[in-house]
């Protein structure tokens, strides 16, 4: 592995010095991340999973219809990655598009949103779409910023496509936070588990996440966690990173745990959510924004 410095911007968020070339990282995507079985994503998952996924969604199109007025309308994923939002969103009655480097993920778990599909470099893609004079109501970035060169100019291409009134969606692993610094200080982990390259050049918390997007004249409007799967490692028999063989196990309890919680209500569980978001607890970060119209 080539040898990397993670550093802290200006900004408040880390990204590793040097970052690969636009056309390094295109092959890697292209040819090797959903197919090696990289990160979280894999070949088949099982029912509770799905749920999992779907719930996520849902409480996302909720947010979307009961808290910031947007209708069922236009939406693109950037980095759609295996299309699971991409077929939850249509599911549900949006208009949809999918772009990714890839269409390895999509055609493996759901081949029916290849038909709302773009391969292709996502920076040329956007480029495209733009010229080609298109806009959308949403737009989500669901786990692609940690894995871009550069998350500023993707959000300025991100914005270009996005209507005056819309809402950008943006979901990040949440890394070097107070509660990962934490189980640092007290020798529940001996290491920065969280980095991960070359998967991921960019790590962020939601008020680093804030700072990017404000710095392109976005603001946040909506936070919200997900289920802070990083509490088992305060526990000795459920510390997966001392321990890997306890991973699966606590995968599993972070599925079935947060599909009891969106079953129980759904408006429950985002307040739940948003305040787990609002105290720096949670492993991904779900954060709304809206473009400054005083600054356009």
């Amino acid at each position: 592995m080539e040898k990397v410095k993670i550093i802290k911007n200006k900004l408040g968020y880390y990204e590793v010095f040097p970052k690969p070339s636009q056309e390094d990282l295109k092959i890697y995507y292209k040819s090797k991340y959903y197919q090696n079985q990289s990160g979280n994503y894999r070949n088949e998952y099982t029912p509770e999973e799905q749920l999992f996924f779907k719930n996520k969604e849902i409480r996302k199109i909720h947010i979307l219809e009961n808290y910031l007025n947007i209708p069922k309308s236009k939406l693109l994923d950037i980095g759609c990655g295996e299309g699971f939002s991409l077929k939850h969103f249509y599911t549900f009655g949006w208009q949809v598009l999918g772009i990714d480097f890839s269409n390895y993920g999509i055609k493996n778990n759901n081949p029916l949103m290849e038909n709302y599909f773009l391969e292709g470099d996502l920076i040329e893609n956007m480029k495209y779409l733009q010229t080609q004079g298109k806009t959308f109501n949403v737009i989500t970035l669901n786990n692609l910023l940690e894995h871009v060169i550069d998350p500023s100019y993707t959000i300025e291409l991100a914005s270009h496509l996005l209507n005056i009134d819309g809402v950008l969606i943006i979901e990040v692993p949440n890394d070097f936070s107070n509660y990962q610094n934490f189980l640092k200080e007290k020798n529940f982990v001996n290491k920065d588990f969280w980095v991960g390259y070359p998967d991921h050049l960019n790590y962020f918390t939601k008020s680093s996440l804030i700072n990017l997007l404000e710095a392109r004249n976005m603001f946040n409007v909506f936070s919200l966690a997900d289920f802070p799967i990083d509490i088992f490692l305060s526990n000795i028999h459920s510390n997966y990173v001392l321990d890997k063989t306890k991973g699966k196990d606590a995968h599993k309890s972070r599925i079935f745990i947060d599909n009891f919680l969106n079953e129980q209500s759904i408006e429950k569980t985002i307040k739940f959510y948003e305040s787990l978001a609002q105290i720096g607890l949670g492993r991904q970060v779900i954060s709304f924004f809206k473009k400054n119209k005083n600054e356009l």
